[in-house]
């Protein structure tokens, strides 16, 4: 129900009684000895019946029972200010929450209890990965709950993503049906290497500065203080290998080295019956299953082999583009504060992940480019299935 206003005089009683009630709390008579915190109480207590700015008590947040779902309906939204929410439109954003409810289940409850429906919680977790914008400015437009509650149970959603989903950028094998294509792609497109089927780079996200191991958190070529992933990117848009996040000062060789990608890549070989190879810039050692351009002073044919593959390359810069444009909120690096409670180092693996799943309804330009939007799988097949199908 709306909250009442009061009139002056109304406050002015309000104010009397509360000083009343804290004589007699005090067992004191004059307003000399009431103590500056307790003035500050009263002042606290009587603000709240003020006509206050900026907030509406025509609609003030409800604050329902523990437990008790809202009422909340996506039919309330359109797919224009959906899509504008989410980047997704209603339908596909329902297609989302049916795919996470086997892991999920219907309802996701908070640490206190508030209940939200599965579609409800993926909405907020899609709107605040999409917006930089402080809570308070978003509740109006997902239902008017409390900004706490929609705070508890995005950072549950984030934690529960990565719990039961983080394994599908861990695991290339599960796209065994697909290397042999990509890498014939490759070459139809005129990349010099055969046996290529992604790109692998790292990237650097930028956070506050730490109160507490701030010399690992600090790299002086970017000048700032971060943590790094690195992720292998494939010409269907994808990012089909993740991993991290390790300290900033790491270098691109050391974090291929320590990802156990080279032992994955030599188990696929094995499988697959030929040399399975990725290919990176010049930070990485050339190996058996890692391909680089050349350096220094290059012959015809080596500057050749370097612009092609380098040109084919850029996929894995604009899949790093991609998750920041698609979410921004990722990129708000003074709201990430390392052991404070905020795992901005899941969010960014849930980022990457629901750009995937983005991309698997609306393709990218590097899935346009090779023509391989036909062969995307559903989100169900994406977060499910151990082994994609391919379809021709």
């Amino acid at each position: 129900m709306p909250l009442p206003r009061f009139t002056a005089a109304e406050r002015k009683e309000q104010e009397a009684a509360l000083v009343v009630a804290l004589k007699k709390r005090r067992r004191c008579d004059d307003e000399d000895s009431i103590s500056r915190t307790a003035w500050m109480r009263i002042a606290l207590v009587a603000g709240c019946l003020l006509d206050m700015p900026g907030r509406d008590y025509a609609n003030p947040w409800p604050r329902p029972n523990p437990g008790l779902p809202m009422r909340w309906s996506i039919e309330n939204y359109d797919d224009r200010q959906m899509y504008a929410m989410t980047r997704f439109k209603v339908d596909e954003v329902v297609e989302l929450a049916e795919a996470l409810r086997p892991k999920l289940g219907d309802d996701i409850i908070t640490n206190r209890r508030e209940r939200f429906t599965l579609v409800e919680a993926t909405v907020v977790m899609l709107y605040r990965l999409r917006s930089s914008d402080p809570w308070e400015m978003l509740v109006d437009k997902l239902g008017g709950r409390s900004p706490t509650s929609y705070n508890r149970v995005f950072w549950q959603m984030i934690h529960l993503m990565y719990a039961y989903f983080s394994w599908c950028l861990t695991d290339m094998s599960r796209w065994v049906n697909f290397l042999d294509k990509w890498a014939a792609v490759l070459r139809d497109f005129g990349a010099p290497e055969l046996n290529v089927v992604g790109f692998v780079d790292g990237t650097a996200r930028r956070m506050c500065q730490p109160t507490w191991m701030e010399d690992l958190m600090y790299n002086h070529y970017y000048k700032f203080h971060g943590l790094k992933f690195q992720g292998v990117a494939c010409i269907l848009g994808l990012i089909i290998d993740f991993w991290g996040p390790v300290s900033i000062r790491t270098s691109d060789s050391a974090m291929y080295g320590a990802s156990g990608l080279d032992a994955r890549l030599a188990a696929l070989s094995v499988v697959l019956g030929w040399v399975v190879s990725v290919y990176g810039d010049s930070a990485y050692s050339y190996g058996r299953h890692i391909k680089r351009g050349y350096k220094g002073c290059m012959s015809a044919v080596k500057k050749y082999y370097s612009t092609e593959m380098n040109a084919h390359r850029q996929s894995i810069e604009n899949m790093y583009g991609t998750i920041v444009n698609t979410f921004p909120f990722v990129d708000s690096w003074k709201v990430q504060k390392l052991g404070k409670g905020v795992p901005f180092g899941k969010m960014y693996w849930v980022a990457a992940l629901l750009t995937n799943v983005k991309t698997l309804k609306y393709p990218n330009n590097v899935t346009m480019k090779y023509g391989l939007e036909h062969t995307l799988p559903s989100i169900y097949e994406y977060l499910h299935e151990v082994t994609i199908p391919y379809r021709e």
